[in-house]
């Protein structure tokens, strides 16, 4: 496995560790060395978003379709996800408090915001 983790991404890992587990299971070795608590999988390090910049955002407003506009200006100005944004309608719009409001169905959390 240590030589594999070099090559192989860290989800593979755990999905090869995982049929192991099961193997030693099945074969009935106890105590299973796969599920030693010393036994470690490499982290998945997830690299960090870059926002386009002002001038990039409003240069991609400037070339797109007018009727996606408001959508990409209400995506960057409330920090929405797409499926956020697109499920929105008329009636969660706080116009007079400048919010929106997102049901919980529509948001990753499943909590309303």
């Amino acid at each position: 496995m240590a030589e594999q983790a070099e090559t192989l991404k860290p989800g593979t890992i755990g999905q090869r560790l995982d049929v192991l587990k099961m193997l030693f299971d099945y074969i009935g070795i106890e105590p299973n060395p796969a599920r030693d608590r010393r036994v470690k999988l490499p982290k998945n390090v997830a690299e960090e978003a870059n926002p386009p910049s002002d001038d990039h955002f409003m240069a991609i407003i400037d070339k797109s379709l007018v009727r996606w506009r408001l959508l990409f200006i209400t995506i960057e100005q409330g920090a929405l996800r797409i499926g956020e944004a697109l499920v929105l309608r008329w009636g969660d719009v706080d116009v007079a408090g400048c919010r929106l409001r997102l049901p919980k169905s529509a948001t990753k959390t499943n909590q309303s915001r």
